[in-house]
């Protein structure tokens, strides 16, 4: 009897120290760590091991690092499209620019046209008229001098025609102002008197055809400065 309550005592003691477990094991035994978690353990240790710091100290420090320069490459990539947005922005005021500048050239230079073009019918007709009342008087066609001032006039206006026309952007008003002064050529050194009048006539016609034309492209040309401007 007091052999079995030694047993018995052995048994307890040894239970104790062991504990009793039954076949199924404990949820503490079943949790085994994931290759993965097993990797950056081992990681953690090497980098631990090379630099004596524990992951607590350098995974905030390098997490920082990594958000700086992610940061400095976004504000660079941002810096980037802003500086090209306003570069573009410039290149369209300049366009803008110029093209509201070529507007206002070819306005002016329309406006003068039609007084070059009228100035030239004046003096033209100034001539004709001179040379029909010497052929009144004489019965000879344009053997007699026109008066300094009415030659002299009627040149520097055919000179300043065909020196605005080439100005022109508009190729219709530049074929018109070409024929218009070849004309008026064309009257002045005309051989007979009804050559003349023809001549005329087809100046007159044609300066028409020229004046309405450079309205039109006046009012086009207010069109695009609107839109330019809007």
């Amino acid at each position: 009897m007091g052999g079995r309550a030694v047993e018995g005592t052995g048994l307890e003691n040894r239970q104790a120290r062991k504990g009793l477990v039954g076949s199924n094991p404990t949820p503490s035994a079943r949790i085994t760590s994931s290759p993965a978690d097993s990797m950056r353990d081992r990681q953690g240790n090497r980098f631990m091991d090379s630099t004596g710091l524990s992951p607590q100290i350098w995974f905030p420090v390098v997490t920082l690092i990594i958000g700086a320069v992610l940061k400095g490459l976004y504000d660079t990539l941002a810096d980037r499209r802003t500086l090209a947005r306003e570069r573009e922005a410039r290149r369209d005021q300049r366009r803008g620019t110029s093209h509201l500048n070529r507007a206002v050239f070819q306005r002016t230079t329309l406006l003068e046209l039609q007084e070059a073009a009228a100035q030239l019918a004046r003096f033209t007709g100034q001539a004709n008229h001179q040379d029909v009342m010497a052929y009144r008087a004489s019965g000879k066609w344009q053997k007699q001098l026109i008066t300094e001032d009415v030659d002299e006039g009627s040149r520097k206006a055919n000179v300043r025609v065909n020196l605005l026309r080439v100005r022109v952007r508009d190729e219709t008003v530049r074929q018109l102002a070409e024929l218009f002064s070849t004309l008026c050529v064309d009257s002045v050194f005309a051989t007979s008197e009804q050559e003349a009048r023809d001549a005329i006539t087809q100046m007159g016609k044609h300066l028409t055809q020229l004046q309405e034309r450079i309205g039109i492209v006046l009012r086009n040309l207010d069109d695009e400065e609107d839109h330019l401007l809007a």
